[in-house]
């Protein structure tokens, strides 16, 4: 085995700004982004540093970039999940429509956050 990573996914509400959505939520380590070949369009992965200090950081899907953004870069930014502030480290490639319905509507957090934020132990 070259690299596992736990996953744990759920749903959350993403508010920035006066706008708010229901969105995907995924966790994992940083070993993920080579195990699934997923890809980052702007800023980085998660990092090991991220996991092993429970970091509030996320990388967003394009519809977010897109919908509460106007396309432009949101690296620095800052979202809430759940009222919870999440650093915005990423984005990922556009992988469907970018719609709010399709694959493009996600956040990806650091697996060790989401045990603590969601309240979920419940590892893949």
């Amino acid at each position: 085995v070259d690299a596992m990573s736990p996953a744990i996914s759920g749903n959350a509400m993403l508010k920035c700004g006066n706008q708010s959505t229901a969105t995907s939520l995924s966790a994992y380590n940083a070993s993920y982004a080579d195990i699934r070949d997923t890809g980052v369009e702007t800023g980085r992965f998660i990092s090991d540093y991220d996991v092993n200090n429970r970091a509030y950081v996320c990388i967003v899907g394009s519809y977010i970039t897109n919908e509460y953004f106007g396309g432009v870069s949101p690296i620095g930014e800052t979202i809430k999940l759940n009222g919870t502030p999440f650093k915005i480290i990423g984005t990922f490639k556009e992988q469907g429509d970018s719609s709010e319905t399709s694959a493009d509507n996600k956040v990806t957090i650091p697996y060790t956050t989401a045990i603590r934020f969601l309240k979920n132990k419940n590892i893949f």
